[in-house]
């Protein structure tokens, strides 16, 4: 996974405005958690009102050190981040995770 995630960002490297997420199966206290926030912001930490929002209860617990699902974003737009939420339902195994971002 370390190799995937070295090519992810070598790909983003030179690029303004980048807005990286997904589920990337890595949680805040690994190796490719670390290399991915030398480079970019990790959304949930600089949030204005970071939430949990309407998620399940069962996923409260994986919440927020548990993470796996991520938004990362470059330092152009690090300030623009109103807000961060998780929220779902059961349709899926992972719940949605969405920022909002005040651009001007």
């Amino acid at each position: 996974q370390i190799v995937q995630q070295e090519n992810i960002l070598n790909v983003i490297s030179d690029k303004p405005n980048v807005i990286l997420m997904g589920d990337f199966n890595f949680r805040p206290s690994t190796e490719q958690y670390n290399i991915t926030v030398d480079i970019l912001y990790d959304a949930w930490l600089v949030a204005d009102s970071s939430t949990i929002g309407t998620i399940p209860f069962n996923w409260a617990p994986r919440l927020p050190d548990k993470r796996i699902d991520h938004i990362f974003v470059s330092s152009e737009l690090n300030t623009s981040i109103s807000e961060i939420r998780y929220t779902g339902g059961s349709a899926a195994d992972h719940p949605a995770v969405y920022i909002d971002l005040e651009l001007t």
